[in-house]
């Protein structure tokens, strides 16, 4: 059950903007320079659990029952790739503004909080 929930999350996430709002996200926590072993447990490495959020670009707000998404103090928008930063803030709404700036396309968004880092993908 739980792959077919992730699996239509994950197709919804591919829309584009227009046909889906808000926009669900799959978010996965990173290691980071603070806490470096993340995904680690018992000496095993192990994939860290994936956090949903959704974006809503009409009210330029990101919601999820995950603490981790709702205590970002760090919002970015990079390249697909993870090369190139386009869009730096401390806050969603200032985020959200500058989104009108980039041309439609694949985006990671990287969501930063004290000692954790979160990306997932978004389609503009």
């Amino acid at each position: 059950m739980n792959k077919i929930i992730i699996a239509l999350l994950l197709a919804l996430s591919s829309l584009p903007l227009l046909a889906t709002n808000p926009q669900p996200v799959i978010l996965t926590p990173e290691p980071t320079e603070t806490d470096p072993d993340i995904g680690v447990g018992n000496g095993h490495r192990s994939r860290p659990a994936q956090i949903f959020c959704e974006l809503d670009f009409d009210n330029s707000t990101i919601t999820s029952s995950s603490p981790l998404v709702l205590d970002a103090t760090g919002y970015e928008i990079w390249s697909e790739d993870g090369e190139v930063c386009y869009i730096s803030s401390g806050s969603a709404a200032d985020m959200f503004s500058s989104l009108t700036q980039l041309p439609a396309g694949t985006y990671l968004l990287r969501l930063e909080g004290p000692g954790y880092r979160l990306t997932g993908i978004i389609e503009l």
